[in-house]
């Protein structure tokens, strides 16, 4: 049966990152559901401009004026009665308490306003006892993981640890370091980033920048003990055909000695100076830089082979797989090879349509990884 459930989006100040988050997070819901959408803000936001700017032809989807108005201020820590406000304004849309129907509640942006949020949400328990609360974070949430995992000086996140715990939420964070932590009963929901994360556009220009790929070069990361493998010796044909394109810079991944006295030794040495990395990578924030910055990466699977990378490696990957998508580098793969002779007949410019296209494929696969994991949040989090 189709869930048919209210989603009330509480969001006081939807402008620039925090409106691309609503934005985005509207269209996972609409995309696979055709759940109510309320969207509960403060007064001179809750207006037709406003829903011109999300997205002018979606349905079932209101804006909800709240008494909040912070007089042309973007953002200010809100108190009890800015938080009275908010829930004033999603009590209006709740379903019919004699429905007995549930609601989802998520609280995007909540560092301003959680704690007061929190203490007025349990003043009105029996209104609200058949909401699904979900808090976002985007600015404390790095001290939440410090408490949690004891990497920070204590007391930092437990405020909001308090909050989320006794509102019996689920928090939803953009921040790898919360990844399979709880607060309470609940499980923390780790989302990929399309704006600040290390796969989004910029974060992943500047990857290329420090690795000297070149504004429109693509990389191409193959790990060296895919390479020995004389099952995968249909890779060599591949690197070969890349070469052809001069734009594709090669990273290897792993102990190069071994590949000294290897059949590959003549055609790794032709690769010359668009060899931009070659040996282990040790250190995780180095590694998290060259996966991000990796147009296409060659390696071994796991669960094919049996090799078992260290955990630093496996972490960044993947993350790489849960942001791109498990078939992005198969996808990748088939789109350069097929492509490098109409790539080489538009000399000079080639490579830069190749560049733009495969950001904009990466971002949209990006943005659809948020939705399907915000929407699989919502569903599997009570």
């Amino acid at each position: 049966m189709a869930d048919t459930a209210p989603v009330i989006f509480v969001e006081p100040v939807a402008r620039g990152f925090r409106l691309n988050v609503l934005a985005s997070a509207i269209s996972a819901v609409r995309e696979r559901s055709r759940r109510p959408v309320f969207i509960v803000t403060r007064e001179d936001f809750a207006c037709s401009e406003l829903a011109r700017r999300i997205a002018p032809t979606w349905t079932d989807v209101r804006f909800v004026a709240s008494r909040l108005n912070f007089d042309g201020a973007n953002t200010r820590v809100l108190g009890d009665d800015a938080a009275q406000a908010l829930l004033d304004a999603a009590e209006d849309v709740l379903p019919d308490a004699r429905s007995n129907q549930p609601a989802d509640l998520v609280l995007l942006g909540a560092d301003d306003y959680l704690d007061a949020l929190a203490i007025r949400l349990d003043e009105r328990g029996e209104r609200f006892a058949r909401t699904r609360r979900f808090v976002f974070l985007y600015n404390s949430d790095d001290f939440v993981a410090g408490e949690l995992n004891g990497s920070a000086s204590p007391h930092l996140g437990q405020n909001a640890i308090e909050a989320i715990e006794a509102m019996d939420a689920t928090l939803l964070s953009f921040n790898e370091r919360l990844r399979g932590e709880c607060i309470g009963e609940r499980a923390v929901r780790v989302l990929p980033d399309p704006w600040h994360g290390q796969f989004a556009p910029p974060q992943r220009k500047l990857a290329r920048e420090a690795f000297k790929v070149g504004e429109d070069g693509l990389l191409v990361t193959a790990d060296v003990d895919l390479l020995l493998d004389a099952g995968d010796l249909s890779w060599t044909p591949l690197i070969a055909r890349l070469l052809e394109l001069p734009g594709v810079r090669f990273a290897l991944q792993g102990n190069v000695w071994a590949l000294r006295n290897s059949p590959l030794r003549e055609l790794i040495a032709s690769l010359g100076e668009r060899l931009v990395y070659a040996g282990m990578v040790r250190d995780a924030e180095q590694n998290s830089k060259l996966i991000a910055a990796t147009d296409l990466l060659l390696s071994r699977r796991p669960e094919r082979h049996g090799s078992r990378r260290p955990a630093r490696t496996s972490v960044a990957r993947r993350v790489r797989a849960e942001s791109l998508g498990a078939a992005f580098d198969r996808d990748v793969m088939r789109w350069l090879v097929d492509s490098v002779d109409d790539l080489l007949s538009i000399a000079g410019v080639g490579m830069a349509v190749m560049r733009s296209e495969l950001d904009r494929i990466a971002h949209e696969r990006l943005t659809r990884a948020f939705g399907l994991q915000l929407r699989t949040a919502l569903r599997r989090a009570h």
